[in-house]
């Protein structure tokens, strides 16, 4: 009886596979199938002077401050010649190539730099970086269901663009920033600024409840909601079924529609 019912699942199992191998392959753009091996390997890459990363395709990564570069792929032994990565001026692009359909793959990416300008991850891919702290300009970026977990960041003015249903969470020291929320996506931070700006759309989160500010100019539209915490000043416009929510003792200037 085991047998069979062992015999039984491998059946199914094949049949389910070879059905969404039909399918994807009868996608247009998409050629082929590439199921992962299960057995991964790790290839160090040797790139320096970069200062931007963009990472897609699901990738899991880490990006870690260092006095040094390093670069650690590790994925399935017959997923690595379909890995790109790929330096362009002072961007580094990790990704894999177009046309194939990327079955039960691993994908991970540790990476050291000195320092970091700009960070965006797209294709449901997620991300931890960590420890770096400068006074100069940071860019955020994730789209397509993508992750940002930042931890222990301290930087100059900074920019978040998070959408197509991504997500962003942690802790960061900024001089002033501009939060971009959209897709039915989220950010909750805790930290603090100078001056911010907020715009919230589409269904969007953002938690500021931990994240400390003097000012803040919010846009909130399409059922957003938006939380912050000011001391000095609030100016905002809030529509659409939206919701704001403040702490502290700021001076409100609030139109609603």
């Amino acid at each position: 009886m085991m047998l069979r019912r062992k015999a039984l699942v491998f059946i199914v199992t094949l049949l389910v596979t070879a059905s969404l191998l039909t399918v994807l392959t009868g996608c247009s753009g998409i050629t082929q199938a590439i199921i992962g091996s299960g057995n991964l390997i790790t290839q160090e890459m040797d790139f320096t002077d970069f200062t931007k990363l963009e990472i897609s395709h699901v990738f899991q990564a880490k990006v870690i401050r260092s006095d040094s570069f390093s670069v650690g792929i590790t994925v399935d032994d017959n997923l690595l010649e379909y890995v790109v990565v790929r330096k362009s001026g002072n961007t580094l692009r990790i990704y894999l190539k177009a046309g194939y359909a990327y079955i039960g793959t691993t994908k991970m990416v540790e990476i050291t730099m000195p320092k970091i300008d700009k960070l965006s991850l797209s294709g449901a891919s997620r991300v931890e970086v960590s420890g770096f702290r400068s006074s100069d300009r940071l860019e955020l970026e994730a789209s397509g269901v993508s992750s940002l977990n930042i931890d222990d960041l301290k930087a100059g003015d900074t920019v978040f663009e998070i959408s197509g249903g991504s997500h962003a969470v942690g802790s960061i020291e900024i001089a002033n920033g501009r939060f971009n929320v959209s897709g039915a996506s989220s950010i909750d931070l805790e930290g603090y600024a100078s001056d911010i700006s907020i715009e919230a759309s589409e269904a969007s989160h953002a938690n500021l409840a931990d994240f400390s500010v003097s000012n803040a100019t919010v846009t909130i539209s399409g059922a957003s909601l938006v939380t912050v915490n000011a001391s000095g000043t609030i100016d905002g416009n809030v529509s659409g079924a939206s919701r704001l929510t403040y702490l502290g003792d700021p001076a409100l200037t609030i139109e609603m529609s």
